[in-house]
């Protein structure tokens, strides 16, 4: 019983490609073949494009070379997808069908923009490190997120053109968002000044007694005419957050209460407060 005709056609292409790579010569297949230039029209030189089959495999690699000529092996007929990148640039992609023994593909990488700067405190110009940013495109997407380094600065490369936001958080300061127009094939310098640092300052208020008082009004005030209000919880606890470093003045009732002025300028503070008859203000921790 002899083979059929397409057994006796895989033998010979087996045999035909054992020949050639006895000889290092290429294997049979479809080939795809075309040229890579930028945006400008010059070759891109030393991109590197491949060739991914429909399982998501990838079949065949290629560096461009000086004219941006590239040439990838197929192999097999069928749809693949040609990916392209180059340092600089943005990545393309684009399909091609491998339906010929020769089969043209032209890629076009276009530059890419970048977005760095400084973060910086208001009024002395310090860089604020550990600074979160967060790269919002013109739908309110976040697209990425960077965290500044001890000299406040931040990048965000590899962008196209279009109107961006930055918003920056850090936990001492109030967030603050900033508009950036990114121009084709342009470094957009963007630095950022966010507000002085925020504090927060908490204790107890207790009786004559030491025992803790609920439901006290605690009040805070400073020179520019800053007051606010709270009141202990069932522990006598309160809490201020948010403040700007400086000097205030904490008072605490009902009924004679102990009153102390406040140089905020770390984090966090603590001062208790007494109130009652003759009452001190307690020692800060």
């Amino acid at each position: 019983m002899y083979p059929g005709k397409e057994a006796r056609r895989r033998t010979a292409w087996y045999r035909l490609a054992s020949l050639l790579r006895r000889r290092s010569l290429p294997l049979p297949g479809w080939e795809v073949r075309g040229r890579a230039t930028r945006d400008d029209g010059v070759p891109a030189v030393h991109a590197r494009l491949s060739l991914i089959d429909a399982e998501g495999r990838r079949v065949s690699s290629h560096v461009a070379d000086r004219s941006g000529a590239f040439r990838l092996r197929a192999p097999a007929r069928g749809r693949y997808l040609l990916v392209a990148g180059c340092a600089g640039y943005l990545p393309d992609a684009l399909p091609v069908v491998a339906a010929a023994p020769l089969t043209t593909a032209h890629v076009r990488l276009v530059a890419s923009s970048s977005i760095r700067g400084t973060v910086r405190e208001e009024g002395v110009a310090t860089p604020v490190a550990r600074a979160v940013v967060v790269l919002i495109d013109a739908l309110g997407a976040v697209l990425r997120c960077a965290v500044t380094g001890d000299q406040g600065g931040y990048a965000f490369t590899g962008l196209e053109a279009g109107t961006y936001s930055l918003a920056v958080d850090h936990r001492h300061r109030r967030p603050v968002v900033r508009p950036v127009r990114v121009t084709p094939h342009s470094c957009s310098v963007t630095d950022i000044t966010v507000g002085q640092r925020l504090v927060t300052v908490a204790g107890v208020v207790r009786d004559r007694d030491g025992g803790p008082v609920a439901g006290a009004r605690v009040t805070l005030a400073d020179d520019s005419g800053l007051w606010l209000s709270t009141h202990t919880d069932a522990d006598g606890r309160y809490r201020f957050t948010a403040l700007p470093a400086g000097e205030y003045t904490l008072g605490a009732g009902p009924g004679p209460g102990g009153t102390r002025r406040l140089l905020l300028d770390d984090d966090r503070r603590g001062a208790d407060l007494v109130v009652g008859p003759d009452s001190p203000a307690a020692p800060g921790r």
